[in-house]
């Protein structure tokens, strides 16, 4: 069963079973990226128009806001519910409705704190040091619809500058692929283009996505270059991309096109090619909580008092130094915050410590 509004088609399912989030159970929800309405399938047959109509409202309401003005909203109301009526008559009216088989499985609930510490632990191990992080992970996920229980998609960390942080969905050209064909107006693409260098691989890629924008099959086009997502250091490319270089430079091309083609459901997933030359990242451990309180006030307040300290603990060598400071950061996962000072405490206290066990 089937609605139109507007541009868009949304598809009626019947859930296999009750639709929980967190600690209450929902009669119906309303998909709107996804384009998809779902009705809970423990819910008595006779409630389901009920629901179907305050889905197919609210969807209305995503598309076509209701206006504050009361005499607008008299004939928005006017519009929409003889709308809905006669598209509930196309599609075999409520008798039809009534006699649709539950075939919907509806996604494990992520709400209770049980699972999540799961999900934490096991799924996205990168983010379970950092409640912030994790959270914006969530509302990430569960805003695109997706299921976080199976592997359809990873969250990546991206540093930024001044120390932030920026959190990427990441998931196989085929999943991004997909959510555009749902929207049914993907009307199919081209064989990917090549360019070639004076090098063994091509140094850029061409792919070309149509969609259907009312009755005008429009194109667009996306491209990718070798070294924006490659570099130009053979030896340090990802094993894949080296085994299957048109592949891989493709595969960023159709992401590009496809996130220009349906903004609404693409536009913030990206395809793990597209970050094949950046290593994964993990959220930081806070500081070590320690009770000695003198380490933080005797602190170095820069990098060069900090250099200092480290040469009086015996580090004579500038590169040894640098390199001690940075396994302080990555072996111990230590989240600096913009408190330098507290950071260079926390190092000193280790080479101290260090220093203690080699005497």
């Amino acid at each position: 069963m089937q609605f139109t509004i507007a541009n868009h088609v949304y598809t009626v399912h019947i859930t296999k079973g009750p639709i929980v989030r967190g600690d209450k159970e929902h009669t119906g929800e309303a998909h709107w990226r996804e384009r998809v309405l779902l009705i809970s399938g423990a819910i008595p047959i006779d409630k389901r128009e009920e629901v179907l109509i305050h889905e197919l409202i609210e969807a209305y309401e995503f598309h076509f806001p209701k206006p504050s003005d009361p005499e607008k909203l008299r004939d928005w109301d006017a519009n929409v519910y003889p709308m809905i009526r006669a598209d509930l008559e196309k599609n075999g009216g409520l008798e039809a409705l009534n006699a649709m088989e539950p075939t919907f499985e509806v996604a494990p609930d992520a709400g209770s704190p049980e699972r999540l510490k799961l999900l934490r632990k096991y799924r996205f191990p990168e983010l379970e040091h950092d409640d912030d992080l994790f959270e914006l992970a969530r509302a990430m996920w569960e805003r695109r619809g997706l299921d976080p229980w199976t592997d359809q998609f990873h969250v990546r960390i991206m540093p930024q500058r001044d120390r932030a942080v920026a959190l990427k969905i990441v998931m196989n050209i085929e999943g991004i692929r997909t959510r555009a064909h749902r929207t049914k107006t993907y009307a199919g693409c081209s064989e990917a283009e090549f360019e070639y260098g004076d090098l063994d691989h091509p140094w850029k890629a061409v792919f070309r996505v149509y969609r259907l924008i009312g009755s005008m099959k429009c194109e667009f086009i996306g491209e990718a270059r070798w070294h924006d997502y490659f570099g130009h250091d053979l030896d340090a490319l990802d094993p894949i991309v080296k085994q299957h270089p048109h592949a891989c430079l493709a595969k960023c091309a159709e992401a590009n096109a496809l996130r220009r083609a349906f903004p609404e459901e693409t536009s913030d997933l990206y395809s793990p090619e597209e970050f094949a030359r950046q290593p994964m990242k993990r959220a930081a451990k806070p500081l070590p909580v320690s009770n000695d309180q003198t380490v933080e006030e005797d602190a170095p307040a820069s990098a060069n008092s900090l250099h200092l300290t480290l040469i009086s603990t015996g580090m004579k060598n500038d590169a040894e130094r640098k390199a001690f400071i940075r396994d302080c950061g990555e072996r111990f996962g230590v989240r600096r915050d913009g408190d330098d000072r507290q950071f260079y405490g926390f190092v000193v206290k280790e080479a101290m410590r260090c220093r203690a066990v080699t005497a």
